[in-house]
């Protein structure tokens, strides 16, 4: 059920893939915890470059954080391409080698609402350093 609500959220999600890291946006937030709530996920991208020694791949890094708390997420999933390839993610880090091209993601952890991206587009031999960021919710 969990994965069919994750290839769901990467369907039907969208971003630019300009949505570059700034200090000009508020990634964690505080929540008043004796009501209801409930707060999406956000990302951004920390550094795009170049490594030659990939072998035409594409290596996505990444660092998912809790958008309430801010600690790293302790475990957790990461689904590329509508379950083609995909990663752990183990103490708020996760790595993987893609193949270049269109690249649709979902990070889900093991607490919170999963976080799905769609229509980044990666040349070969490229390194790319994601910052997530889980929402989550309080229902009464």
């Amino acid at each position: 059920m969990k994965i069919f609500f994750l290839l769901a959220l990467i369907i039907l999600s969208s971003c630019s893939p300009k949505n570059y890291c700034s200090n000009k946006i508020n990634y964690l937030v505080k929540v008043d915890t004796t009501k209801p709530y409930k707060l999406e996920g956000k990302y951004c991208i920390e550094r795009i470059g170049k490594d030659k020694t990939l072998g035409d791949s594409v290596l996505m890094n990444f660092k998912v954080f809790s958008r309430i708390t801010g600690a790293p997420i302790k475990n957790g999933i990461i689904i590329f391409n509508n379950i083609t390839a995909k990663t752990q993610i183990i103490n708020g880090v996760a790595s993987k080698k893609i193949k270049p091209g269109k690249c649709n993601f979902g990070i889900e952890g093991f607490i919170g609402i999963p976080l799905g991206v769609n229509d980044l587009k990666f040349e070969p031999n490229t390194i790319v350093e994601i910052n997530a960021y889980l929402g989550d919710s309080l229902q009464w």
